[in-house]
């Protein structure tokens, strides 16, 4: 269990999907669970322990996981005592990936042509997930855009490209908060569900080259490729089978945060794996117990994750990430001519 004495927990404000009642408390996130996702944590930290200090970078799944801090049950979001009909609510805790960003872009991409655990799933749900990923390029490229959320500064402009008719109905212009005047476009499940393996890389594509200078998509671009091909590589290694998982990536959209950075020292502002802090001795209000990348990508959703011994790995997600770094191939190349 965490301490939560001096917690007060809001609901969280940067979600690009997933479902609703997750809560923020400074550097927490907070979502109900289920014990086997409680499970996939605990094991991963224990089977990433022992093997550690011979470790190269982001060989470990647990370098693309949120830390896990542990659990609350429903008593405790509401600080109180539980009682006999919350207390079996567990939710589970960890590290707030939105953390430290003060505008996030976020993009949450569903991995696996098949999203259901047939040994513990309904009969009904496993023939409706089936459908969706059918129709959609889970089935053809083993991911789906499940949401989207884009900086856009004080507009309220849409893209005026659209990659379907009426995309833009799947999107809205949101206020993070009513005090502050800048703008998100959030694009809901629709716009990933009706994007095909013709447009899909457009549509990723609009991810980055919404309101980015082109030298910062770049370096975006690249660095999201690059740590595709290391969580690529780690899973190989994991004899696990995740299904409905998901892919965060988020960005900083704020390019007064992008000032200081330059092709030398970019990956100290923007390390691959979320470990390396910057040195800056000449900025005295730098706080480097609180440094933010200035992009990351999270392994997310292991509700119906578990480790299969003797199984290999998982093809299924894998086959998602290896499409996913093709087409960010073809994006950098794109962008290069």
């Amino acid at each position: 269990m965490v301490d939560i004495s001096s917690s007060s927990f809001t609901p969280s404000k940067h979600q690009a999907a997933g479902h609703d009642g997750c809560l923020t408390s400074d550097s927490l996130f907070i979502k109900l669970t289920t014990q086997q996702e409680i499970d996939f944590y605990t094991q991963t930290q224990h089977h990433d322990a022992s093997s550690a200090e011979n470790a190269s970078l982001g060989s470990q799944l647990s370098d693309w996981m949120p830390t896990y801090m542990g659990t609350l049950t429903q008593g405790d979001i509401n600080n109180k005592t539980p009682t006999t009909n919350d207390s079996d609510k567990q939710y589970i805790v960890l590290s707030n990936s939105y953390h430290g960003f003060a505008h996030p872009s976020i993009l949450d991409i569903k991995l696996g042509a098949k999203l259901t655990d047939d040994e513990v799933t309904s009969k009904e749900k496993i023939e409706r997930l089936q459908k969706v990923s059918d129709a959609t390029t889970s089935g053809s490229l083993n991911f789906r855009i499940c949401g989207m959320k884009v900086y856009n500064g004080a507009s309220d402009q849409k893209p005026l490209l659209e990659l379907y008719e009426n995309m833009n109905d799947s999107s809205v212009s949101v206020n993070i908060d009513d005090n502050d005047p800048h703008r998100y476009l959030e694009f809901n499940k629709f716009y990933g569900r009706s994007l095909s393996t013709e447009n899909v890389k457009q549509g990723l594509g609009l991810f980055f080259n919404n309101r980015l200078p082109k030298d910062i998509e770049k370096r975006l671009l690249v660095t999201f490729h690059r740590r595709l091909q290391l969580l690529y590589n780690c899973l190989l290694d994991y004899e696990v089978r995740i299904f409905s998982g998901s892919l965060l990536f988020i960005y900083e959209s704020d390019l007064k945060k992008w000032e200081k950075v330059n092709d030398d020292n970019y990956e100290l502002f923007d390390p691959l794996v979320r470990e390396n802090i910057p040195d800056d001795d000449d900025d005295e209000e730098d706080d480097t117990d609180s440094f933010t990348p200035l992009s990351s990508l999270n392994f997310i959703d292991f509700a119906h994750a578990k480790y299969v011994p003797g199984k290999g790995h998982d093809e299924n997600v894998i086959q998602g990430i290896e499409n996913l770094i093709n087409i960010f191939e073809s994006l950098i190349s794109d962008h290069e001519t």
